[in-house]
């Protein structure tokens, strides 16, 4: 059970309703690395920034998306570049914190319709963070 319960707490990351759904609209340009990003979201939360708490809780989850072979201890490295590429591109990586992120789970769970592409992004824009 507890492992269960841990399981959709590390899961909120996917299901907040900022991020891409099965029914909403894909965006334009369907590059792999954006819709990576599209499906998750970062956590800000100061305790999910140690190694030990990234490796039990995702909290580097967008870039284990973008870089699913390479070890979570590793990610540090691909920072700034992943940053620098996504700021040349004019795009983003959302972030928010474990209690927004439980708070969209909830709201995502009771939505009936998807979201357009400029929707989400709008909704997105004012998550900005490095």
């Amino acid at each position: 059970m507890t492992a269960s319960f841990w399981f959709v707490f590390v899961g909120f990351a996917h299901h907040h309703p900022n991020t891409f759904h099965d029914g909403d609209e894909p965006r334009p340009d369907p590059d792999f690395g954006l819709c990576q990003l599209d499906a998750t979201m970062g956590k800000t939360d100061w305790f999910h920034k140690p190694l030990l708490s990234v490796l039990v809780t995702f909290g580097d989850h967008p870039f284990h998306h973008l870089f699913p072979t390479v070890c979570h201890s590793k990610l540090e490295f691909l920072k700034p570049i992943v940053y620098d590429t996504l700021q040349e591109f004019g795009e983003d990586l959302p972030k928010a914190s474990q209690l927004e992120l439980f708070l969209g789970a909830q709201v995502q769970m009771g939505r009936t319709k998807g979201n357009s592409w400029v929707s989400r992004k709008t909704k997105r824009q004012t998550k900005l963070c490095k």
